[in-house]
């Protein structure tokens, strides 16, 4: 697994500039995915993506994007999701949905190196791509409404772009950047204003709908990866090892949680002037419930990098990250708990007798290990030497047969994906 958050430097996109207005519908060739008690099939292949952006408008309606072209959405909680994919090439970086129904999500063309726009209206059933940037990589989308929406990121070189809508999304129109740099994150509160961050402390606020943006004095030393606004005053920016927070819609900015510089914050949440909370690359959540004066470390129930999360209100909430990471809270972070398979990264050593003692290593295994239980070829191991979230060591049962066997982890939240063992003499 990775040691380090990917994505820290720039990307370039490759391709001269423009705006290309498409209008291309795809079907999503949906398949309903289990995620909830035992007994059922493997995993689908999603139980291995890194998810990057999660959206959730309400406690029971979630969605979550992966850098590849997955769409994941629930309709009860997390209790079981439904795969949706919106092209091959696509890496999807950002989503937000004002309801049920209507959402978009932002990332890139890795085939075009072009920056991507797509929406639904039906909850995902169909994406409709509404604007490609040529020479672009798009990561954040926020809407103050049904109709007024941003979308930011950077071109090839680097520059900061921000797109706007004042019709839904039908029409983008590119925005003024005064000397920003690799844009990484947009919140708004209502229709004209927005907040904007990104690297070497890039910090920008619109107050009339994008006509204009001032820049903010934030911390010219940080990267931000994440800003939440509650409300058109309280905000949050998510520095590498810092969250700062504001109470006069970004006049001032004060730094209130610093961590380790070994914690690589990712993003922020807010859902009113009191309530926030932020993830990071090590599996870490911190809360704050009176506006950012005191914030805890919650048990986050994993260990895997956490890149998002999304509160609909101050109890539900949901985090992701690498590794088909998925947690969820129903009391406001008191307690997390996994809501997807577990995945198996690796297997070693890769052939061996029966009876050899192998190294499973991934991620979402469960502690204590309960009714968990390692399958070759459904048969299940009845030798454990050692069982964490991330790792587990046992030996290969004695009467598996030889040749080429699969190797999957069974968890109260289903099986894993899939690795392959051969078994010798």
């Amino acid at each position: 697994m990775n040691t380090r958050p990917a994505g820290r430097a720039r990307r370039s996109a490759g391709v001269a500039g423009a705006i290309l207005m498409l209008c291309l519908v795809w079907p999503t060739g949906a398949s309903a995915v289990a995620a909830a008690g035992a007994g059922f099939g493997p995993a689908s292949s999603w139980v291995t993506h890194d998810f990057t952006s999660v959206s959730a408008p309400d406690v029971s309606h979630v969605w979550a994007v992966s850098n590849s072209d997955l769409v994941l959405s629930s309709a009860d909680a997390g209790s079981s999701w439904v795969e949706q994919h919106v092209g091959a090439g696509v890496a999807l970086l950002g989503i937000t949905f004002r309801d049920a129904s209507h959402g978009w999500a932002v990332g890139y063309d890795g085939t075009t190196d072009a920056g991507v726009i797509i929406a639904t209206s039906d909850g995902g059933s169909t994406w409709t791509r509404q604007d490609l940037v040529s020479n672009a990589i798009l990561r954040s989308v926020a809407f103050g409404d049904a109709t007024h929406g941003w979308a930011v990121g950077a071109s090839g070189e680097g520059a900061g772009i921000i797109l706007a809508t004042a019709d839904g999304g039908a029409n983008w129109r590119r925005q003024s950047t005064p000397g920003a740099e690799y844009l990484t994150a947009v919140s708004c509160s209502d229709a004209t204003r927005a907040w904007v961050v990104g690297d070497t402390g890039t910090t920008l606020m619109t107050t009339d709908g994008g006509i204009t943006w001032q820049p903010q004095s934030l911390s010219p030393n940080d990267s931000f990866w994440g800003i939440a606004f509650g409300d058109g005053s309280h905000g949050w920016a998510a520095g590498e090892d810092t969250v700062y927070g504001t109470s006069d819609g970004g006049s001032t900015w004060l730094p209130q949680l610093s961590v380790s510089d070994t914690t690589y914050l990712q993003g922020v949440a807010a859902v009113d002037a009191s309530h926030a909370w932020a993830v990071a690359y090590n599996g870490a959540i911190f809360a704050s419930s009176d506006g950012g004066t005191v914030w805890k470390k919650q048990r986050s129930g994993t260990a895997s990098p956490l890149r998002a999360l999304a509160f609909p209100d101050v109890q539900h909430g949901w985090a992701v990250g690498d590794n088909g990471t998925i947690q969820a809270t129903v009391d406001g972070g008191a307690e997390w708990s996994r809501q997807s398979p577990a995945c198996i990264v690796s297997v070693k050593p890769a052939t061996g007798r029966a009876g050899v003692t192998l190294t499973i290593v991934g991620a979402g295994f469960g502690v204590p290990r309960g009714t968990g239980r390692v399958l070759f070829d459904g048969m299940a191991c009845t030798d454990y030497v050692s069982w964490s979230e991330s790792k587990i060591k046992c030996r290969l049962p004695k009467t598996v047969g030889r040749g080429r066997i699969a190797v999957t982890v069974a968890t109260s939240q289903g099986t894993s994906n899939a690795k392959g063992f051969r078994v010798t003499r």
